[in-house]
């Protein structure tokens, strides 16, 4: 029988499912310690100690199909659906695997299945595709969330005794209005910030300026807070300053909308550069793709004993009570591996995902392209690898090795494992919430890091409410939900603080940004009745046309 070896700092020591704790996710360790930061060997997919010493190893069984499973485990050949399956654990639905009793056979893999029983749908009654865009984004943007930036941005202010610049307190409309202009700035722009309040006819563009003036804008850009600017932040916390935020934004978004079947895990690396990474748990397929579910933002300083990637995907799913309903994940090789998927299994929640080779057997024998092999457990996880242009690692607790005839982004059509071509169905727009958000950036200004983080969790509220819209029925665009919004969140501000904006020019003449601010009001009987300022526009223009035609006849 061949066998190989991977060193081990002790001889395994196999727990008992008496002893294992449900909800933990650490693999089996050898003494019954975790490995810091490790999560899984290569070939057993479970924790191996940090050192090795010689003399001490531990067994990967690739055995053959003859040979039986350890005990423990149910049998491979068996039809056994984990719906039925009880180890008498009200907290678990089967016993773990333990490292004797895990490893990969060649044989076909008997797929376990969990039966789905979620609701998926809109949880807010009152809303309906007809609904405004302002009252999608207020599901997410809520009164509490806007109360608590204005209460803390009018405190920095009065905490500022150096301070000389004159400030006027931040109002809830306000806010909603510059808001309004930021999302303004992405459906046009412009190459710097300062060309949105110019009065040259190339660049102007007077909603902006009608909204508010520059000084003012740039004002609330920076002073906008959402904590207590001198308390004390909690320890290892790099995003205490947007906590509030973070936390009201992430329970809203998974109490407005419960997701379909197939849900994504993706990681946004816009903020790399700041060692900022954002997890996202996304609808994967349908008219809600790109729905943002939950969301955690890992900044660094987490020094737990799982690996940073399988610790979200654990927070995300557990977070939004996603746990033990026959969800269908998909991930990829950045989150992928056997103790995850065995973890996922243990929580009645089915598992795909593409994986690195580390954590494959060793023993797969593919050379040519086309070539398939695959290994099984008797969980139920298939491990198969497909050579196209290169080779194609895939775990799944759903799948067989069945082969299908698939479409290629190229258009050609392609026989390939039925496991890879679901994946990439499920996977072929996971960053659709970051693309749709992208198409219209708003934030250009250089300004602090978690002020950057902060305008992009207001991005993807925005998205996030669009596809809600679509999720009713809603027939808006992007472009046009965005427009519509930004309307309506300046609306109410410019009409209770006035619609003209003036300013003193050089000659000392009040003069305006941009056209005058006037609005739409209702008119009795539903008649029709001239704008005064666009009639009044309209004369003068007439007055100097016809004044100039006189003067070219008179030959002046």
């Amino acid at each position: 029988m061949p066998r190989c070896t991977k060193p081990r700092s002790s001889a395994p020591v196999t727990r008992s499912s008496s002893s294992v704790n449900p909800d933990d996710p650490r693999p089996v360790l050898s003494a019954g310690r975790s490995k810091r930061r490790r999560l899984a060997s290569p070939a057993t997919g479970l924790g191996s100690a940090s050192r090795e010493r010689p003399g001490d190893s531990a067994v990967y069984d690739s055995s053959s199909d003859d040979e039986e499973c350890q005990p423990g485990c149910p049998d491979s050949g068996s039809d056994t659906d984990y719906d039925d399956y009880d180890s008498g654990d009200p907290q678990v639905d089967f016993v773990l695997p333990t490292p004797a009793g895990f490893k990969w056979q060649k044989r076909e893999n008997v797929p376990k299945r969990f039966r789905f029983t979620g609701r998926p749908g809109v949880n807010v009654p009152d809303l309906n595709g007809e609904s405004e865009p302002s009252v999608f984004f207020s599901q997410f943007f809520t009164d509490e969330l806007l109360e608590i930036l204005v209460q803390q941005t009018n405190r920095h202010l009065r905490e500022r005794p150096l301070s000389t610049e004159e400030w006027e307190d931040l109002s809830v409309s306000e806010l909603r209005a510059y808001l309004g202009v930021r999302l303004v700035m992405g459906l046009n722009p412009k190459p710097s910030l300062s060309r949105y309040w110019s009065t040259d006819p190339l660049y102007v563009l007077p909603i902006i300026p009608q909204t508010m003036t520059r000084d003012r804008f740039e004002a609330i850009t920076r002073h906008l807070r959402a904590v207590e600017e001198y308390s004390a932040p909690a320890a290892d916390d790099r995003l205490w300053k947007l906590r509030p935020v973070i936390d009201l934004l992430s329970r809203r978004f998974v109490d407005v909308y419960t997701p379909p079947m197939k849900i994504t895990i993706n990681e946004s690396r816009q903020f790399s550069h700041f060692r900022v990474k954002v997890h996202k748990l996304a609808v994967s397929v349908g008219p809600t793709q790109g729905y943002v579910c939950n969301f955690r933002i890992y900044a660094g300083g987490d020094r737990g004993d799982l690996p940073a990637s399988t610790k979200a995907v654990i927070d995300l799913m557990g977070s939004a009570d996603l746990f033990g309903k026959g969800y269908e994940l998909h991930t990829d090789n950045c989150y992928s591996s056997p103790t995850l998927f065995h973890y996922l299994q243990d929580r009645r929640t089915n598992a795909v995902g593409a994986v690195t080779a580390k954590f494959m057997p060793t023993d797969l024998q593919v050379k040519a392209r086309g070539d398939v092999d695959y290994r099984s457990t008797a969980t139920g996880m298939l491990a198969l690898r497909w050579v196209n242009k290169r080779p194609v690692n895939m775990l799944s607790t759903i799948h067989g090795s069945e082969m299908v005839v698939a479409t290629s982004r190229s258009g050609q059509q392609i026989t390939m494992p039925r496991v890879v071509a679901d994946h990439n169905s499920s996977m072929m727009r996971v960053d659709l919430g970051d693309q749709l958000a992208q198409s219209c950036p708003f934030s250009r200004e250089p300004m602090k890091w978690y002020k950057r983080v902060l305008f992009y969790l207001f991005d993807m509220a925005v998205v996030n409410a669009f596809l809600v819209h679509k999720a009713l029925g809603g027939r808006m665009t992007q472009l046009d939900f965005r427009g519509q919004l930004a309307r309506e969140l300046r609306n109410e501000h410019c009409r209770k603080s006035g619609a003209i904006r003036v300013r003193a020019n050089s000659s000392g003449d009040a003069t305006l940004q941009g056209d005058a601010g006037h609005f739409q009001v209702p008119v009795p009987d539903n008649r029709y009745r001239r704008c005064r300022v666009c009639y009044s526009d309209v004369d003068a223009f007439a007055i100097t046309l016809k004044l100039a035609t006189v003067l070219f006849k008179n030959g002046h």
